[in-house]
């Protein structure tokens, strides 16, 4: 049991690491595009992380994007909560 933890971890990880890194080109190609860009837009575009949403954080967490303000989320799980806003550096 303990040997399908470990692999169902490495499994979860890999993945996490395929989904951020393709949300992270979408943010790049959005925020290039568009001037600034937000997890809703990645959101709709790449679809949630199978491994829950405290990853969507991470997205805009490589030193390609400076945050210029808030607006509240179009997501109805969000309750239209303060969201952050993001362009390139």
């Amino acid at each position: 049991m303990r040997n399908d933890s470990k692999r169902k971890s490495k499994t979860s990880g890999s993945s996490t690491r395929v989904w951020l890194e393709k949300a992270r080109k979408y943010a790049t190609a959005h925020a290039a595009k568009h001037t600034f860009v937000t997890t809703d837009n990645v959101l709709a575009a790449v679809g949630e992380s199978t491994n829950g949403g405290s990853i969507t954080g991470a997205i805009f967490r490589n030193g390609m994007f400076t945050k210029v303000g808030y607006t509240p989320s179009t997501r109805p799980s969000c309750h239209r909560r303060e969201i952050g806003v993001w362009r390139l550096k």
